[in-house]
């Protein structure tokens, strides 16, 4: 009697455990292909995707001012205020000015060739300036040297040079840019500067001390690179 209670104890949970719920949960399954979409996937590096709102700009070399000319009617006088300066390559470029520049050989390396020099001395202006006016093309870049004429004038920036600044033309202005110090100068070797601009006309200008004498202390602007 008791045996047959005991098999029929044992058919019913067989038939409790076969019709049961089954779990259709998908984490049961490790084949599943279907990701968790609030969940990234870590095993994936991520790309990171460049900021459009600011833009990698390019910029293309459109005109060296080398200074092709030597000795240009114009250069050494106070009332010529514009001159036309023959480049290396031919081309021709307008230099607007206040004051007596020079345009001559470098006499301390004849490898250089012909420079462009801003004299700051007791006859020349409180402020001396080289202008650049490049019509409709905007320039983005600039590279320029620097260089003191000779040893003997760079003793008399000491006692005569006060600034000199790279300016740019905007909202009717002139705006620096940067500035040049005296330390920066030297007579043995150029001095380069590249700065960013946006403008379509640049210049350098220079300022002496009141009490400037008369002795030269000239200072060469070379191998001007301008970019758009």
């Amino acid at each position: 009697m008791k045996k047959r209670y005991l098999l029929a104890a044992l058919l019913c949970g067989l038939v409790l455990t076969a019709c049961g719920p089954k779990d259709t949960t998908s984490s049961s399954n490790p084949n599943s292909s279907t990701p968790d979409s609030s969940t990234p996937d870590s095993s994936t590096p991520s790309t990171s995707t460049p900021d459009s709102s600011t833009p990698e700009v390019d910029v293309e070399l459109f005109t060296t001012i080398d200074w092709a000319t030597k000795n240009s009617e114009g250069f050494d006088s106070y009332t010529v205020p514009e001159i036309n300066v023959t480049n290396t390559d031919g081309s021709t470029v307008v230099v607007k000015k206040n004051s007596a520049c020079y345009q001559a050989k470098f006499n301390a390396d004849d490898s250089i060739g012909a420079t462009m020099a801003m004299n700051f001395y007791a006859k020349a202006p409180e402020a001396t300036y080289l202008e650049f006016d490049m019509g409709e093309n905007v320039v983005k870049q600039m590279d320029v040297d620097f260089r003191v004429w000779s040893e003997k004038d760079l003793e008399q920036m000491a006692n005569n040079f006060l600034s000199l600044a790279i300016q740019q033309w905007v909202d009717d202005a002139w705006v620096e840019v940067v500035s040049v110090t005296l330390e920066e100068l030297s007579a043995a070797e150029y001095t380069n500067k590249s700065v960013e601009l946006n403008s379509s006309k640049i210049r350098f200008y220079g300022e002496k001390k009141p009490d400037a004498n008369t002795t030269n202390a000239r200072l060469v602007v070379d191998n001007i690179k301008l970019y758009k």
